[in-house]
């Protein structure tokens, strides 16, 4: 019985992913289907990139990951990809090179125009490719001409890290690309602070209840990665511009004090 998972940035306000669950339980014999998610940033692959790298691994070894996600550059060849004991099939835009360890994967494509992107190419290319697999076994071709793309690292001088916001969860919380590892390597136990409109934070902390109700704080989440959050609110209301709470396109600073 394969396990198969759906990750884009359909929604859930049309009939959209129904369908794509439809088209895969009526060609793919005992499938199970489980949604990473679908609300991802339209075209954005690098928050893609963070939602679905830091789920896909937990799955167990084997499961199929289908990842409709287009950039904004047109790409209609899909990628077949193992790493990590598990199986991706994604289009050819650059999304796996945004994956930690993937450098590790082994990378192929589907050799066949019949497989190309169309419009709905999660539910028809993407779900023909999958039964394919287990039909046509020499579908697959080894690629090593796939669209590779820079990852966004944290800038960083003497006195300080600026980082890029990657995503903003359901709670309002603010994820930055700042790992724990980074940020240790970078302060080497110096005095900090994160300045933010109306107010400034200068310590980690483990937990979001470590503050008072309304307070801003910072720590690192499950996934190793800086948060600035408010207990019990928004950050992404209270902390930063209205232009920007609704979409990642901004960077966070953190200065150092010797």
């Amino acid at each position: 019985m394969p396990l198969i998972t759906l990750t884009s940035d359909l929604g859930i306000k049309d009939n959209y992913v129904a369908l794509v669950k439809a088209a895969i339980l009526s060609n793919i014999e005992g499938a199970s289907i489980v949604d990473i998610s679908h609300d991802v940033e339209k075209f954005n692959l690098t928050h893609t990139a963070y939602i679905f790298g830091n789920a896909y691994k937990f799955f167990p070894a084997g499961t199929i990951h289908l990842v409709g996600v287009k950039s904004q550059e047109t790409a209609k060849r899909l990628l077949y990809i193992e790493i990590d004991n598990q199986k991706i099939i994604c289009l050819d835009n650059g999304f796996i090179t945004l994956l930690q360890n993937n450098d590790k994967a082994k990378v192929f494509y589907f050799a066949s125009t019949e497989f190309d992107a169309g419009l709905f190419f999660l539910k028809d290319a993407m779900v023909k490719a999958l039964q394919a697999l287990t039909t046509q076994p020499d579908i697959l071709k080894s690629c090593n001409d796939y669209v590779q793309l820079m990852q966004f690292m944290p800038t960083v001088t003497p006195q300080s890290i600026i980082g890029r916001c990657l995503h903003i969860d359901d709670f309002g919380n603010v994820v930055t690309n700042i790992t724990k590892a980074f940020f240790e390597a970078e302060s080497a136990g110096r005095k900090f602070v994160i300045s933010l409109p109306g107010v400034e934070i200068e310590k980690i902390v483990n937990d979001y209840d470590d503050v008072s109700a309304n307070t801003a704080l910072a720590l690192f989440n499950t996934f190793g990665y800086l948060e600035i959050a408010i207990n019990r609110e928004k950050a992404s209301k209270l902390l930063f511009p209205k232009s920007m709470h609704t979409n990642t396109d901004f960077n966070i600073s953190i200065q150092f004090e010797d």
